[in-house]
């Protein structure tokens, strides 16, 4: 698998970027049973860089900004 996709860049929304090798090699896994379970491992291992805004919710505001709170 990092033969074939290893190098693939992982560029998250703000901050630097990454490679498949890169996030895998911090972890101990050495085998993945199906492509799901290589996502799900690279999911788990990505900083939070990738995770986009954190604490967002498309339901609500931000935690803490009961002023602005919308109700429909």
């Amino acid at each position: 698998m990092l033969e074939t996709v290893g190098d693939t860049e992982l560029s998250p929304p703000d901050g630097e970027s990454t490679t498949i090798r890169a996030v895998i090699d911090r972890s101990d896994v050495e085998t993945f049973d199906s492509a799901d379970d290589l996502y799900d491992t690279l999911m788990m291992l990505v900083g939070a860089q990738f995770i986009g805004r954190r604490y967002y919710d498309d339901r609500g505001g931000m935690p803490g900004d009961e002023e602005n709170e919308v109700s429909f």
